[in-house]
């Protein structure tokens, strides 16, 4: 979940998020993380960088010459980060401000630049060789900055598939997008796992009112409502009348309900 928070959060929502730990629990973010946080010295670095929060967020150019001269670096950092490798990414300083001082714009020129240096997907690149933390950080950033309702679809769709459920993410995850874009997530989400629903994941996972509070934070309350209503139909007894003209019962294939 960390991973997913860093690479997801704002400049301004990062600043507030510092500040609430530190009134939280009187300590520093990071230096949390590097007490506390498992894992290689170069990944702290990245995650310290992240957390300066120094991120490029001027909005997606439009004057013709900026835009030129934007995809001319992104060409320059392109090739910088091909003719490195994917190994030297996670382990050499000079490519973290790529990947956190660049604006998502950018990155996102960045990426299709080095997708044309490599034929393939940069998030498959990393998957091939970084198998560690810093990997997990830079696929999740790479998807993130390439369709964010793909993403967060992705995170809510592992946090319910399988046994057992990850409650924390699956309720971070509809919370912190619920006031944002939840209801593009929810039609993301039904498109790439059709037949299935998110409203039917939730169902399936959860129950009492945690149930009933996420389905009305992902705005899939009035489709369970609509599929309750329709099944309780189909299973109810019904009446038909018998050669007498007096009705009588049959109940369903579903009697042992009742």
């Amino acid at each position: 979940m960390l991973i997913t928070i860093l690479c997801t959060r704002s400049n301004e929502e990062l600043t507030i998020l510092k500040g609430a730990y530190r009134m939280q629990y009187d300590h520093d973010m990071l230096a949390a993380i590097g007490e506390h946080v498992h894992t290689s010295a170069f990944f702290k670095t990245l995650l310290a960088a992240v957390l300066q929060a120094t991120r490029d967020e001027r909005p997606e150019e439009t004057d013709l010459t900026q835009i030129m001269k934007n995809v001319e670096q992104a060409k320059w950092d392109a090739r910088a980060l091909y003719d490195a490798g994917p190994k030297r990414w996670g382990s050499e300083k000079v490519f973290i401000p790529i990947f956190t001082n660049r604006s998502l714009p950018q990155l996102r020129i960045i990426f299709e630049e080095l997708e044309k240096l490599t034929d393939l997907e940069v998030e498959k690149v990393i998957a091939n060789e970084l198998h560690n933390d810093i990997g997990k950080f830079l696929e999740s950033l790479v998807k993130y900055i390439k369709n964010k309702h793909k993403f967060f679809a992705e995170v809510l769709y592992k946090s319910m598939k399988g046994l057992g459920t990850h409650d924390r993410k699956l309720m971070h995850t509809i919370i912190s997008r619920s006031e944002k874009d939840l209801g593009s997530i929810r039609d993301q989400f039904d498109k790439m796992y059709a037949p299935k629903t998110l409203t039917s994941f939730i169902v399936g996972d959860t129950s009492g009112y945690y149930k009933s509070i996420l389905l009305a934070l992902a705005g899939c309350k009035r489709e369970h409502e609509h599929v309750a209503h329709r099944n309780s139909k189909e299973h109810s007894p019904k009446e038909i009348k018998n050669h007498g003209g007096v009705p009588s019962i049959r109940m369903s294939q579903h009697d042992d309900d009742y």
